[in-house]
């Protein structure tokens, strides 16, 4: 019995998202520096500061750190660690992230999600030359995610006389995992108010 739309597509995602795609969707690719074909840098998922002990091999798909988290593995290892969750909501993440289709037991959405990956490489590179021409204007694409659970009754917000209406309007919130863990989340808007990121404040 099929289970439509639920169903993560372990395969395709492995296939079609890179390490590379997933670090530029948390913005953390141009903290890395190429060594000997791999990209290294501080460890994202536990926050490191060593700046050699985290290592990205694009050419296997794959990562690892060689400081607390003592491990490594591939895309959807990385997201679960990262967001702190099973692998999964990871699964179902990135597909929502990179507009794959997942599948069903027939195997049908491999070509829809063959276009949806052309359609955002396609978007990337207009985006690019966007940037050019406003003379090194950084472009940042409406996100295709939200944070979700974030504490609203943080000491952080009544210490500081905000509101609870005050801190729901303007969508703030302290979150407990993932890459902003222990951090007071500030979302940022473009001008016609689209979600385009997230700011965190320790």
């Amino acid at each position: 019995m099929g289970q439509g739309n639920n169903w993560v597509d372990f395969k395709q995602i492995k296939e079609k998202v890179s390490m590379e795609m997933l670090l530029e969707h948390y913005m953390l690719l141009e903290n890395l520096k190429p060594s000997g074909g791999n990209l290294i840098g501080c460890c994202p998922i536990h926050k490191g500061t060593n700046k050699r002990q985290f290592s990205v091999n694009p050419e296997k798909n794959a990562y690892y750190c060689f400081g607390d988290c003592g491990g490594g593995g591939n895309v959807l290892d990385f997201v679960s660690k990262i967001e702190g969750v099973t692998i999964r909501e990871a699964g179902a993440l990135i597909q929502k992230w990179f507009s794959l289709g997942g599948g069903n037991e027939n195997g049908g959405k491999e070509k829809r999600a063959g276009a949806s990956a052309t359609g955002a490489k396609l978007a990337r590179q207009e985006l690019a030359r966007e940037g050019k021409r406003g003379a090194g204007a950084v472009v940042n694409p409406p996100l295709t995610f939200r944070l979700k659970g974030l504490a609203t009754d943080h000491g952080f917000f009544s210490e500081r006389g905000l509101t609870a209406e005050t801190v729901n309007y303007f969508g703030l919130g302290f979150c407990n995992r993932g890459l902003m863990r222990g951090r007071v989340v500030i979302p940022i808007h473009n001008e016609a108010g689209e979600l385009v990121a997230y700011c965190g404040r320790a």
